[in-house]
């Protein structure tokens, strides 16, 4: 459960937790609801509403094209906003909610979250001002930087300014990031472009953008040039562009695009080849002890640290010059801290692990223990890697390697797999469990850096496929994720990734912890 969230188990505290919520929005003068993807629905009081039904507290909502219902478990309120944790469907549906009264969270908006606020609204006035003096007949039309909601429903990011521009012959939109924004932020803003354009020229078929441009600070634009060069915008009837912006300098310079042929044949950077056989170490037969044949034991990336984990969740690392440090507990696990492993406390470890393998399975007598709710895209991991075949029956499920070669990307949230099928093709596994608009373009980077490696006879170098003949194609593509969690902008963006790149999207089923099964496979992009 959320800290902070009061529980709602029965009909008594569901009647006390609708008055609380509808007393703390009897004052409210307007509504929004907004989820855990930021995706932002405007409400009228007429248009929701809470209710009992046998014991439950309920909250549904309503409008010209849907409704839903979701049964709250918890809640907290806050001044201009009450958030929930609500269910549906079988309670296979979780997430958690913010219903807020703009106007009044504006006037109660925290310090740091009104700089952020500050800073996009001065950066949009200032690449404004820059646009409308070093582009030649350019007209502003329209300048923003909140969050908002395009024509064909997808959420466009409100972490960007955008600008509208009729140029001479042409409209053009603008999309910047400023440079107190995180690399993240700035790597992401490809995906946000393309939703805006999309949604843009939909809801304005006679006059559509047809340029698509990119701000971005000076020096940081890499990530965003490589995506780029990836990327075709055929689909979308329009052509990219990137500028690199120097705030304190007041200047916006246009940046050269990578050709893709020069991409694929540079050398790959940011990777680690990890030493595979760094796995030997003196706590390794303690710790695998209670179970052998589960527990899996790997290099972290860019460390010399040893991971220890059960179904994907980490339970020890073992590190320092010649192994001989042993830390023990679960991050993020308040009943599980992380400790120094010594010969006092190693029935504490036994006990956590009896836990995991308790708790960590399919059949859990507690769905809301913390060794379950855990990293959940690692435990997806594990599942599809105890039988990879079930994804395709060509892969060769004696080569299975996640996160080797390691890239540094900048906070990646994105499980990466490699391995082989039988015609000696690569293929890079991308693995998300809940919806995350990034799949298609984190995706992309991992494939760039697996062909850059693989064109550079570096793969063969490191004899990850002993064997096997490494084929001189570039690698396949495959995008996994449960069929319901898929990011409502996949098929747009993964639709955009350039046909030299062969994509596809792997729905499994939603109860994948019992055992993966494959409801879809599709080419999403290329003819």
């Amino acid at each position: 459960m959320k800290s902070g969230l009061i529980s709602v188990t029965d009909r008594e505290q569901a009647l006390a937790a609708r008055y609380e919520i509808e007393r703390c929005m009897l004052e409210w003068p307007d509504w929004q609801l907004i989820d855990e993807e930021n995706s932002v629905t405007a409400l009228d009081r007429t248009a929701f509403e809470l209710s009992i039904d046998w014991g439950k507290l309920i909250f549904a909502w309503w409008d010209e094209d849907s409704a839903q219902s979701w049964r709250i478990l918890a809640y907290e309120l806050d001044a201009g906003e009450i958030r929930f944790l609500a269910v549906r469907g079988m309670g296979l549906d979780k997430r958690l909610f913010r219903l807020q009264s703009p106007s009044l969270r504006q006037q109660h908006r925290p310090p740091a979250e009104v700089d952020r606020h500050q800073m996009r609204e001065s950066y949009r006035s200032a690449l404004t001002h820059l646009i409308r003096t070093h582009l030649d007949g350019v007209r502003i039309e329209q300048a923003t930087s909140g969050r908002a909601r395009a024509c064909d429903g997808q959420t466009i990011p409100g972490r960007y300014a955008r600008i509208v521009v009729q140029l001479k012959h042409e409209r053009a939109l603008i999309i910047g990031a400023h440079a107190g924004q995180p690399q993240q932020d700035i790597d992401n803003i490809i995906a946000a472009g393309i939703v805006w354009l999309a949604g843009y020229n939909l809801g304005h078929p006679r006059r559509p953008a047809g340029r698509l441009i990119f701000c971005l600070p000076h020096d940081r634009s890499r990530t965003a040039l490589e995506r780029m060069a990836l990327i075709d915008m055929t689909k979308l009837g329009a052509r990219t562009e990137c500028f690199e912006v120097d705030e304190i300098g007041q200047t916006i310079t246009a940046v050269r695009p990578l050709a893709q042929n020069e991409l694929l044949g540079s050398h790959p950077r940011e990777l680690e080849w990890p030493d595979r056989k760094a796995i030997d170490n003196p706590w390794h037969e303690k710790l695998i002890a209670q179970a052998p044949e589960i527990i899996e034991a790997k290099v972290k990336p860019f460390s010399r640290r040893i991971s220890y984990s059960i179904n994907g969740l980490e339970f020890a690392s073992v590190g320092g010059v010649n192994y001989e440090e042993c830390i023990f507990g679960v991050s993020g696990c308040d009943i599980a801290p992380r400790r120094i492993l010594t010969g006092r406390n190693s029935w504490l470890l036994d006990m956590l692990v009896r836990d995991i393998l308790r708790y960590r399975t399919a059949g859990s007598p507690d769905r809301r223990h913390p060794c379950y709710r855990l990293r959940t895209e690692a435990w997806l991991e594990a599942r599809i890697k105890g039988d990879i075949r079930k994804l395709d029956a060509t892969l060769d499920d004696r080569f299975i390697y996640a996160q080797i070669p390691a890239w540094q990307g900048d906070e990646r949230s994105v499980i990466d797999l490699l391995t082989i099928n039988c015609e000696g093709r690569l293929v890079v596994i991308e693995i998300k469990a809940v919806e995350d608009m990034q799949l298609p373009l984190q995706g992309l980077d991992y494939w760039l850096r697996i062909e850059q490696a693989r064109s550079r006879g570096e793969i063969v170098r490191r004899k990850l496929f002993a064997g096997l003949e490494i084929a001189d194609r570039s690698p396949l593509l495959f995008l996994v994720a449960p069929n319901l969690r898929f990011h409502r902008s996949f098929k747009l963006l993964a639709g955009c990734l350039a046909p030299a790149v062969e994509v596809f999207q792997i729905g499994i089923n939603s109860s994948w912890r019992e055992t993966v099964r494959v409801r879809s496979r599709i080419r999403v992009n290329g003819d």
